[in-house]
Protein backbone atom coordinates (compact mmCIF):
# COMPACT_ATOMS: atom_id res chain seq x y z
CA UNK A 1 0.00 0.00 0.00
CA UNK A 2 1.10 3.80 -0.71
CA UNK A 3 1.35 6.73 1.19
CA UNK A 4 -1.40 7.97 -0.53
CA UNK A 5 -3.67 5.03 -0.91
CA UNK A 6 -3.77 4.24 2.79
CA UNK A 7 -4.71 8.23 3.79
CA UNK A 8 -7.72 7.99 1.48
CA UNK A 9 -8.57 4.29 3.22
CA UNK A 10 -11.79 5.73 4.61
CA UNK A 11 -12.62 7.45 1.23
CA UNK A 12 -15.41 5.22 -0.38
CA UNK A 13 -17.93 5.71 -2.40
CA UNK A 14 -20.87 5.87 -0.16
CA UNK A 15 -19.38 8.98 1.37
CA UNK A 16 -21.14 11.91 0.65
CA UNK A 17 -19.43 14.96 2.54
CA UNK A 18 -15.96 15.36 3.42
CA UNK A 19 -13.59 18.24 3.90
CA UNK A 20 -10.00 18.65 3.54
CA UNK A 21 -8.09 20.53 6.61
CA UNK A 22 -4.98 22.41 5.01
CA UNK A 23 -4.78 21.42 1.74
CA UNK A 24 -3.36 23.85 0.30
CA UNK A 25 -1.35 22.89 -3.22
CA UNK A 26 -1.26 19.27 -1.95
CA UNK A 27 -4.77 17.57 -1.17
CA UNK A 28 -5.22 14.56 -0.43
CA UNK A 29 -8.37 14.19 -2.36
CA UNK A 30 -8.48 15.80 -6.21
CA UNK A 31 -10.72 18.76 -6.26
CA UNK A 32 -12.80 17.29 -8.97
CA UNK A 33 -14.62 15.17 -6.48
CA UNK A 34 -17.56 16.81 -5.72
CA UNK A 35 -17.89 15.52 -2.34
CA UNK A 36 -15.02 17.19 -0.56
CA UNK A 37 -14.35 20.60 0.84
CA UNK A 38 -11.35 22.43 1.87
CA UNK A 39 -10.93 24.18 5.12
CA UNK A 40 -7.98 26.79 5.49
CA UNK A 41 -7.34 29.51 8.04
CA UNK A 42 -6.95 31.75 5.19
CA UNK A 43 -9.27 32.40 1.38
CA UNK A 44 -7.78 31.52 -1.30
CA UNK A 45 -6.45 35.19 -2.62
CA UNK A 46 -5.17 35.50 0.99
CA UNK A 47 -2.91 31.95 0.55
CA UNK A 48 -1.55 33.37 -3.55
CA UNK A 49 -0.52 36.37 -1.77
CA UNK A 50 1.45 34.40 0.86
CA UNK A 51 3.00 32.10 -1.24
CA UNK A 52 3.97 34.29 -4.01
CA UNK A 53 6.58 35.64 -1.46
CA UNK A 54 7.82 32.56 0.25
CA UNK A 55 6.89 29.65 -2.65
CA UNK A 56 5.80 31.65 -5.47
CA UNK A 57 6.25 27.62 -7.65
CA UNK A 58 2.80 26.32 -5.92
CA UNK A 59 0.75 29.65 -6.63
CA UNK A 60 -0.81 28.43 -9.31
CA UNK A 61 -1.77 24.92 -7.57
CA UNK A 62 -3.42 25.93 -4.29
CA UNK A 63 -6.78 24.67 -3.81
CA UNK A 64 -10.08 26.49 -4.09
CA UNK A 65 -10.50 27.26 -0.14
CA UNK A 66 -14.51 26.48 0.45
CA UNK A 67 -14.47 27.58 4.20
CA UNK A 68 -12.38 29.32 6.53
CA UNK A 69 -11.79 28.18 9.91
CA UNK A 70 -9.36 30.23 12.22
CA UNK A 71 -10.16 29.42 15.62
CA UNK A 72 -12.93 27.98 17.87
CA UNK A 73 -15.75 25.56 17.04
CA UNK A 74 -15.69 24.24 13.39
CA UNK A 75 -19.05 23.60 12.53
CA UNK A 76 -20.36 27.00 12.28
CA UNK A 77 -17.74 28.14 9.60
CA UNK A 78 -19.25 24.99 7.71
CA UNK A 79 -22.61 26.38 7.24
CA UNK A 80 -24.38 23.40 5.78
CA UNK A 81 -21.36 20.92 5.37
CA UNK A 82 -21.97 18.77 8.00
CA UNK A 83 -22.23 16.20 9.29
CA UNK A 84 -19.41 14.86 7.60
CA UNK A 85 -18.13 11.11 7.22
CA UNK A 86 -14.25 11.69 6.60
CA UNK A 87 -12.03 14.61 7.54
CA UNK A 88 -8.53 14.43 6.09
CA UNK A 89 -5.58 16.62 7.17
CA UNK A 90 -1.86 16.42 5.98
CA UNK A 91 0.66 17.65 8.13
CA UNK A 92 -1.51 19.81 10.46
CA UNK A 93 -1.82 18.25 14.06
CA UNK A 94 1.49 19.29 14.92
CA UNK A 95 0.91 23.14 14.19
CA UNK A 96 -2.35 23.57 16.38
CA UNK A 97 -1.96 25.10 20.07
CA UNK A 98 -4.50 22.90 21.54
CA UNK A 99 -4.69 19.25 19.92
CA UNK A 100 -7.80 18.13 22.47
CA UNK A 101 -9.66 21.21 21.42
CA UNK A 102 -8.95 20.50 17.75
CA UNK A 103 -9.95 17.08 17.93
CA UNK A 104 -12.91 17.48 19.74
CA UNK A 105 -14.32 20.23 16.98
CA UNK A 106 -12.77 17.68 14.10
CA UNK A 107 -15.51 14.81 16.45
CA UNK A 108 -18.26 17.86 16.92
CA UNK A 109 -18.58 18.07 12.49
CA UNK A 110 -18.19 13.90 12.37
CA UNK A 111 -21.49 11.80 11.94
CA UNK A 112 -21.52 8.81 13.82
CA UNK A 113 -18.72 5.82 12.77
CA UNK A 114 -17.05 8.92 10.84
CA UNK A 115 -13.11 8.93 10.51
CA UNK A 116 -10.66 11.43 10.76
CA UNK A 117 -7.72 10.57 8.34
CA UNK A 118 -3.81 12.17 9.78
CA UNK A 119 -0.66 12.61 7.76
CA UNK A 120 1.69 13.53 10.90
CA UNK A 121 5.62 13.84 10.76
CA UNK A 122 7.52 11.10 12.30
CA UNK A 123 10.11 12.73 14.53
CA UNK A 124 13.28 10.35 13.91
CA UNK A 125 13.04 11.48 9.77
CA UNK A 126 12.32 15.16 10.50
CA UNK A 127 13.78 18.67 11.50
CA UNK A 128 12.60 17.76 15.32
CA UNK A 129 15.32 14.65 15.12
CA UNK A 130 16.85 16.60 18.40
CA UNK A 131 13.66 17.43 20.17
CA UNK A 132 12.03 15.17 22.63
CA UNK A 133 8.63 13.85 22.23
CA UNK A 134 5.74 15.60 23.50
CA UNK A 135 3.77 13.99 26.60
CA UNK A 136 0.57 13.44 27.68
CA UNK A 137 1.33 16.39 30.29
CA UNK A 138 2.12 18.56 27.47
CA UNK A 139 -1.12 17.55 26.05
CA UNK A 140 -3.20 18.60 29.37
CA UNK A 141 -1.28 21.66 30.05
CA UNK A 142 -2.43 23.46 26.35
CA UNK A 143 -5.22 21.84 26.98
CA UNK A 144 -6.02 23.26 30.57
CA UNK A 145 -4.74 26.86 29.84
CA UNK A 146 -6.62 27.02 26.63
CA UNK A 147 -3.69 27.62 24.43
CA UNK A 148 -4.32 29.83 21.91
CA UNK A 149 -0.96 29.60 19.90
CA UNK A 150 2.40 28.16 20.21
CA UNK A 151 4.70 28.81 23.18
CA UNK A 152 7.59 30.49 23.19
CA UNK A 153 8.85 26.98 24.38
CA UNK A 154 7.90 25.51 21.02
CA UNK A 155 8.88 28.45 19.05
CA UNK A 156 12.67 28.73 20.28
CA UNK A 157 12.93 25.00 20.41
CA UNK A 158 12.39 24.46 16.70
CA UNK A 159 14.56 27.48 15.75
CA UNK A 160 17.03 26.00 18.29
CA UNK A 161 17.17 22.25 18.39
CA UNK A 162 15.74 21.84 14.49
CA UNK A 163 17.83 20.51 12.05
CA UNK A 164 17.59 20.61 8.06
CA UNK A 165 16.64 17.33 6.80
CA UNK A 166 17.69 16.59 2.58
CA UNK A 167 15.77 14.14 0.75
CA UNK A 168 18.12 11.31 1.20
CA UNK A 169 18.44 12.02 5.31
CA UNK A 170 15.03 11.26 5.91
CA UNK A 171 15.16 7.82 4.86
CA UNK A 172 18.18 6.69 7.06
CA UNK A 173 16.84 3.97 9.26
CA UNK A 174 19.29 5.41 12.51
CA UNK A 175 19.74 9.34 11.83
CA UNK A 176 23.00 10.43 13.07
CA UNK A 177 23.77 14.44 14.32
CA UNK A 178 26.88 14.53 12.14
CA UNK A 179 24.50 13.91 9.09
CA UNK A 180 22.90 17.30 9.99
CA UNK A 181 23.02 21.06 10.28
CA UNK A 182 21.27 23.03 12.36
CA UNK A 183 18.43 25.59 10.80
CA UNK A 184 19.47 28.48 12.80
CA UNK A 185 23.44 28.46 13.85
CA UNK A 186 23.72 31.09 16.02
CA UNK A 187 21.87 31.54 19.38
CA UNK A 188 21.74 35.33 18.76
CA UNK A 189 19.10 34.62 15.91
CA UNK A 190 16.79 33.97 18.44
CA UNK A 191 16.10 37.47 19.72
CA UNK A 192 13.85 38.23 16.77
CA UNK A 193 11.49 35.24 17.37
CA UNK A 194 11.33 36.26 21.13
CA UNK A 195 10.42 39.54 20.48
CA UNK A 196 7.79 38.49 18.25
CA UNK A 197 6.30 36.41 20.49
CA UNK A 198 6.68 38.64 23.41
CA UNK A 199 4.55 41.56 20.62
CA UNK A 200 1.68 38.79 20.70
CA UNK A 201 2.36 37.60 17.37
CA UNK A 202 1.44 34.20 16.17
CA UNK A 203 4.61 32.42 14.85
CA UNK A 204 3.76 29.38 13.57
CA UNK A 205 5.46 26.21 14.82
CA UNK A 206 5.68 22.75 15.12
CA UNK A 207 4.21 22.60 18.69
CA UNK A 208 3.88 18.69 18.96
CA UNK A 209 6.79 16.44 18.14
CA UNK A 210 5.58 13.03 17.86
CA UNK A 211 6.37 8.78 17.03
CA UNK A 212 4.00 6.55 16.24
CA UNK A 213 4.41 5.15 19.63
CA UNK A 214 4.24 8.42 21.28
CA UNK A 215 1.52 9.44 19.34
CA UNK A 216 -0.66 6.00 19.92
CA UNK A 217 -0.21 6.26 23.62
CA UNK A 218 -1.69 9.73 23.85
CA UNK A 219 -4.85 9.21 22.28
CA UNK A 220 -5.25 6.07 24.05
CA UNK A 221 -4.58 7.71 27.42
CA UNK A 222 -7.05 10.68 26.80
CA UNK A 223 -9.98 7.76 25.67
CA UNK A 224 -8.90 6.49 29.04
CA UNK A 225 -9.04 10.31 30.76
CA UNK A 226 -12.69 10.61 29.02
CA UNK A 227 -11.63 13.80 27.06
CA UNK A 228 -11.87 12.44 23.60
CA UNK A 229 -14.65 10.32 21.57
CA UNK A 230 -11.79 8.67 19.43
CA UNK A 231 -9.70 5.55 19.00
CA UNK A 232 -7.05 4.46 16.46
CA UNK A 233 -8.61 2.39 13.76
CA UNK A 234 -6.13 1.64 11.47
CA UNK A 235 -2.24 2.65 11.91
CA UNK A 236 0.10 4.21 12.50
CA UNK A 237 2.11 3.40 9.59
CA UNK A 238 5.03 5.19 8.55
CA UNK A 239 6.08 6.53 4.83
CA UNK A 240 9.51 8.22 5.18
CA UNK A 241 9.64 10.92 7.09
CA UNK A 242 5.94 10.82 8.18
CA UNK A 243 3.34 8.51 9.27
CA UNK A 244 -0.60 7.70 8.53
CA UNK A 245 -3.29 7.04 11.30
CA UNK A 246 -6.89 6.84 11.04
CA UNK A 247 -9.34 7.62 14.29
CA UNK A 248 -12.79 6.38 14.03
CA UNK A 249 -15.66 8.54 16.41
CA UNK A 250 -16.99 6.61 19.00
CA UNK A 251 -19.78 6.60 20.96
CA UNK A 252 -17.92 7.38 24.59
CA UNK A 253 -19.31 10.08 26.61
CA UNK A 254 -17.06 12.68 27.67
CA UNK A 255 -16.71 13.17 30.65
CA UNK A 256 -14.75 16.49 30.27
CA UNK A 257 -16.50 17.47 26.91
CA UNK A 258 -14.74 20.47 24.37
CA UNK A 259 -16.49 22.85 26.09
CA UNK A 260 -15.30 22.18 30.03
CA UNK A 261 -11.42 22.69 30.72
CA UNK A 262 -9.07 21.18 33.87
CA UNK A 263 -10.25 23.66 35.99
CA UNK A 264 -13.79 24.01 34.83
CA UNK A 265 -13.36 27.72 34.69
CA UNK A 266 -12.69 29.10 31.47
CA UNK A 267 -15.98 27.54 30.00
CA UNK A 268 -14.39 27.23 25.81
CA UNK A 269 -11.72 25.08 24.62
CA UNK A 270 -10.94 28.50 22.60
CA UNK A 271 -9.92 31.91 24.46
CA UNK A 272 -12.68 33.83 25.50
CA UNK A 273 -13.69 36.15 22.84
CA UNK A 274 -14.22 40.23 23.82
CA UNK A 275 -17.76 40.06 22.30
CA UNK A 276 -20.12 38.80 24.70
CA UNK A 277 -22.43 37.43 22.15
CA UNK A 278 -19.67 35.20 20.95
CA UNK A 279 -20.38 31.07 21.46
CA UNK A 280 -17.25 31.55 23.55
CA UNK A 281 -17.44 34.53 25.43
CA UNK A 282 -16.79 32.54 28.34
CA UNK A 283 -20.18 33.02 29.69
CA UNK A 284 -21.97 30.37 28.56
CA UNK A 285 -21.09 26.35 28.95
CA UNK A 286 -20.54 24.92 25.88
CA UNK A 287 -20.86 20.79 25.90
CA UNK A 288 -22.72 18.25 23.43
CA UNK A 289 -24.66 16.49 26.33
CA UNK A 290 -24.89 17.10 30.06
CA UNK A 291 -22.08 15.24 31.14
CA UNK A 292 -20.25 18.14 29.86
CA UNK A 293 -22.25 20.89 31.30
CA UNK A 294 -21.14 22.13 35.22
CA UNK A 295 -23.20 20.70 38.06
CA UNK A 296 -23.61 24.02 39.53
CA UNK A 297 -25.03 25.23 36.39
CA UNK A 298 -27.49 22.50 36.13
CA UNK A 299 -28.41 22.77 39.74
CA UNK A 300 -30.14 25.87 39.17
CA UNK A 301 -32.39 25.07 36.73
CA UNK A 302 -33.14 21.82 38.87
CA UNK A 303 -34.14 23.81 41.93
CA UNK A 304 -36.44 25.94 40.09
CA UNK A 305 -37.77 22.78 38.45
CA UNK A 306 -39.16 21.48 41.64
CA UNK A 307 -40.85 24.48 42.06
CA UNK A 308 -43.40 23.87 38.96
CA UNK A 309 -46.20 21.55 38.79
CA UNK A 310 -48.07 20.10 35.89
CA UNK A 311 -47.19 20.59 32.70
CA UNK A 312 -46.85 24.46 31.57
CA UNK A 313 -45.50 26.96 28.95
CA UNK A 314 -42.57 29.34 29.95
CA UNK A 315 -39.25 30.89 28.56
CA UNK A 316 -35.73 30.24 29.41
CA UNK A 317 -34.36 33.84 28.89
CA UNK A 318 -30.37 34.01 28.09
CA UNK A 319 -30.66 30.44 27.27
CA UNK A 320 -27.24 29.89 26.01
CA UNK A 321 -26.44 26.54 24.45
CA UNK A 322 -29.88 25.07 25.71
CA UNK A 323 -28.89 22.92 28.53
CA UNK A 324 -31.10 24.62 30.58
CA UNK A 325 -34.15 24.57 28.49
CA UNK A 326 -33.63 20.60 27.38
CA UNK A 327 -33.52 20.17 31.43
CA UNK A 328 -37.29 21.81 31.34
CA UNK A 329 -38.37 19.75 28.59
CA UNK A 330 -37.58 16.89 30.47
CA UNK A 331 -39.52 17.82 33.10
CA UNK A 332 -43.03 17.87 30.62
CA UNK A 333 -43.04 21.61 30.26
CA UNK A 334 -42.77 23.54 26.67
CA UNK A 335 -40.17 26.41 27.02
CA UNK A 336 -39.13 28.97 24.17
CA UNK A 337 -35.32 29.67 24.79
CA UNK A 338 -33.72 32.89 23.89
CA UNK A 339 -30.21 34.20 23.77
CA UNK A 340 -28.45 37.23 21.94
CA UNK A 341 -25.99 34.46 20.57
CA UNK A 342 -26.95 33.16 16.78
CA UNK A 343 -24.22 30.68 17.59
CA UNK A 344 -25.50 29.83 20.94
CA UNK A 345 -28.50 29.61 19.20
CA UNK A 346 -27.33 27.23 16.48
CA UNK A 347 -25.78 24.83 18.84
CA UNK A 348 -28.77 24.82 21.09
CA UNK A 349 -31.12 23.28 18.10
CA UNK A 350 -28.05 20.70 17.21
CA UNK A 351 -27.39 19.68 20.53
CA UNK A 352 -30.65 20.51 23.16
CA UNK A 353 -33.80 20.49 20.69
CA UNK A 354 -36.46 18.34 21.43
CA UNK A 355 -40.57 18.67 20.56
CA UNK A 356 -41.30 20.56 23.52
CA UNK A 357 -37.94 23.24 22.97
CA UNK A 358 -38.03 26.07 20.27
CA UNK A 359 -35.02 28.76 20.45
CA UNK A 360 -34.87 31.88 19.30
CA UNK A 361 -32.32 34.77 18.42
CA UNK A 362 -33.45 38.27 20.81
CA UNK A 363 -31.43 40.79 21.80
CA UNK A 364 -32.12 42.70 25.22
CA UNK A 365 -33.93 44.64 25.45
CA UNK A 366 -36.93 43.01 24.08
CA UNK A 367 -40.85 43.20 23.96
CA UNK A 368 -42.60 39.67 25.08
CA UNK A 369 -46.52 39.52 25.40
CA UNK A 370 -48.37 40.32 28.44
CA UNK A 371 -49.59 37.23 30.74
CA UNK A 372 -48.84 34.58 28.55
CA UNK A 373 -46.18 32.03 30.40
CA UNK A 374 -46.56 29.94 33.36
CA UNK A 375 -42.91 29.86 34.42
CA UNK A 376 -39.98 32.05 33.45
CA UNK A 377 -36.28 30.92 34.28
CA UNK A 378 -33.36 33.77 34.20
CA UNK A 379 -30.56 32.34 35.18
CA UNK A 380 -27.28 34.10 35.41
CA UNK A 381 -28.97 37.01 33.30
CA UNK A 382 -29.77 40.13 35.61
CA UNK A 383 -25.97 40.78 36.02
CA UNK A 384 -25.76 41.58 32.58
CA UNK A 385 -28.42 44.53 32.14
CA UNK A 386 -27.89 47.95 32.79
CA UNK A 387 -31.14 48.27 34.45
CA UNK A 388 -31.71 45.51 36.58
CA UNK A 389 -35.77 47.07 37.48
CA UNK A 390 -36.44 46.90 33.96
CA UNK A 391 -35.54 43.63 32.90
CA UNK A 392 -37.46 42.10 35.92
CA UNK A 393 -40.73 44.86 35.13
CA UNK A 394 -40.84 43.24 31.15
CA UNK A 395 -40.94 39.71 32.54
CA UNK A 396 -43.22 39.80 35.16
CA UNK A 397 -45.41 41.15 32.51
CA UNK A 398 -44.90 38.28 30.85
CA UNK A 399 -45.90 35.87 33.21
CA UNK A 400 -50.00 35.02 34.02
CA UNK A 401 -51.10 35.75 37.54
CA UNK A 402 -49.51 33.24 39.54
CA UNK A 403 -46.90 32.47 37.25
CA UNK A 404 -43.09 31.73 38.48
CA UNK A 405 -39.93 33.53 38.26
CA UNK A 406 -36.78 31.57 38.78
CA UNK A 407 -33.86 34.20 38.76
CA UNK A 408 -30.39 33.49 39.67
CA UNK A 409 -27.47 35.97 40.09
CA UNK A 410 -23.84 36.76 41.81
CA UNK A 411 -24.18 37.57 45.54
CA UNK A 412 -22.94 41.07 45.71
CA UNK A 413 -22.39 39.86 49.63
CA UNK A 414 -19.88 37.15 49.00
CA UNK A 415 -19.22 37.43 45.55
CA UNK A 416 -18.10 41.23 44.96
CA UNK A 417 -18.29 42.63 41.52
CA UNK A 418 -14.61 43.24 39.94
CA UNK A 419 -14.50 44.65 36.76
CA UNK A 420 -11.31 43.19 35.58
CA UNK A 421 -12.71 40.12 36.18
CA UNK A 422 -16.41 39.78 35.53
CA UNK A 423 -15.80 42.02 32.39
CA UNK A 424 -19.55 41.27 30.77
CA UNK A 425 -21.31 42.01 33.74
CA UNK A 426 -22.88 45.20 34.72
CA UNK A 427 -23.28 45.09 38.16
CA UNK A 428 -24.19 42.34 41.14
CA UNK A 429 -26.81 42.60 44.20
CA UNK A 430 -27.13 41.54 47.60
CA UNK A 431 -30.19 39.22 48.49
CA UNK A 432 -32.03 42.02 49.72
CA UNK A 433 -31.40 44.55 47.03
CA UNK A 434 -33.16 41.51 44.86
CA UNK A 435 -35.65 40.90 47.08
CA UNK A 436 -37.09 44.43 47.27
CA UNK A 437 -36.58 44.80 43.13
CA UNK A 438 -39.26 41.46 43.22
CA UNK A 439 -41.50 43.25 45.45
CA UNK A 440 -41.42 46.16 43.00
CA UNK A 441 -42.29 44.84 40.02
CA UNK A 442 -45.33 42.77 41.84
CA UNK A 443 -43.56 39.18 42.42
CA UNK A 444 -43.43 37.47 45.80
CA UNK A 445 -40.25 35.66 46.75
CA UNK A 446 -41.66 32.19 47.61
CA UNK A 447 -37.62 29.98 48.15
CA UNK A 448 -34.43 31.05 47.72
CA UNK A 449 -31.72 29.21 47.90
CA UNK A 450 -27.48 29.75 47.56
CA UNK A 451 -24.36 28.16 46.21
CA UNK A 452 -20.69 28.04 47.29
CA UNK A 453 -18.92 27.84 43.50
CA UNK A 454 -15.29 29.22 44.47
CA UNK A 455 -12.36 29.54 46.77
CA UNK A 456 -10.99 33.01 46.57
CA UNK A 457 -7.74 31.96 49.11
CA UNK A 458 -4.67 34.16 48.32
CA UNK A 459 -6.99 36.33 45.52
CA UNK A 460 -7.33 33.48 43.21
CA UNK A 461 -10.58 32.17 42.14
CA UNK A 462 -10.55 28.55 42.07
CA UNK A 463 -13.66 26.09 41.63
CA UNK A 464 -14.55 24.06 44.46
CA UNK A 465 -15.77 20.58 44.04
CA UNK A 466 -18.70 19.73 42.25
CA UNK A 467 -19.94 17.80 45.33
CA UNK A 468 -20.61 21.51 46.51
CA UNK A 469 -23.18 22.51 43.63
CA UNK A 470 -26.44 21.78 44.67
CA UNK A 471 -28.59 24.65 45.80
CA UNK A 472 -28.85 25.11 49.33
CA UNK A 473 -32.34 26.21 50.85
CA UNK A 474 -31.67 29.65 52.40
CA UNK A 475 -28.43 29.72 52.60
CA UNK A 476 -26.61 32.36 52.15
CA UNK A 477 -23.90 31.65 49.11
CA UNK A 478 -21.78 33.18 46.22
CA UNK A 479 -24.68 32.68 44.07
CA UNK A 480 -28.37 33.14 44.90
CA UNK A 481 -31.52 31.30 42.88
CA UNK A 482 -34.72 32.59 44.36
CA UNK A 483 -38.49 31.56 43.14
CA UNK A 484 -41.12 34.03 43.19
CA UNK A 485 -44.42 34.18 42.06
CA UNK A 486 -46.16 36.80 40.43
CA UNK A 487 -49.29 38.71 42.54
Amino acid sequence: MTRQSDLLTYFRPEIEKIIEIGALASPSIPQAADRVRYVDRLTTPELKEHYAGVAPQVVDKLVDVSYIWESGPLKPSLKDWYPVELVTASHVIEHVPNMVAWLNQLTDVLTPGGHISLAVPYKQKTFDLHRPVSTLGDVLEAWSTNAPRPGLRHVIDQRRYGVRVDGNNCWFDDPTPDRFSRVLPEIAGLNGFIDRWHAGDYVDSHVWVFTPDSFSEIIKDLNALELIALEICKGPTIYGHEFIVHLGRTNAKMRRSAGVSLSNTAGSVVPPSKDEGDLHSGERQVAPDMSGIRADHSARYAFGLDHLKGSLRGADIFCGTGYGSAMIAERGHTVIGIDRSADAIDYANDHYSTASTLYAVKSWPFTLAPDIFDFIFALESLEHVEDGRTFLKALAQALKPGGTLILSSPNQTLFPFQPDRHKFHIRHYTLEELTEMLRETGLSMENWGGQDIYDFTDGKQILLSEGKAPVETEKTGQFITMVARKR
